[in-house]
């Protein structure tokens, strides 16, 4: 099961009492947090839950999986998420 934004406004807005209207609005504003982080290259750190990072990717040779020639691909600058260990710990109990 995918759980898309309109499905956890609604599980969140079930869950907590809180109005749906005024969860779409906290996502929105947790959103905004996040890519105004990862834009000025600040970590955001949920204890427990996750962190998320900016890392730079350096430049490598790849390869053209259509035609297997050598390609460069060029540096970049990638986000980073590490599960918390609360996530971990129920990822891990979950799959069985």
């Amino acid at each position: 099961m995918t759980i898309n934004r309109s499905g956890a406004v609604a599980h969140i807005a079930d869950s907590t009492g809180v109005d749906s209207r005024v969860v779409s609005r906290v996502l929105a504003g947790f959103e905004e947090l996040l890519v105004s982080s990862a834009r000025n290259g600040e970590p955001v750190q949920l204890t427990g839950i996750f962190t998320l990072t900016v890392a730079e990717r350096s430049a490598r040779t790849g390869r053209n999986p259509r035609t297997s020639e050598p390609l460069e691909i060029a540096a970049t600058t990638v986000p980073r998420f590490a599960a918390g260990t609360t996530l971990r710990k129920a990822a891990k109990e979950g799959v069985r």
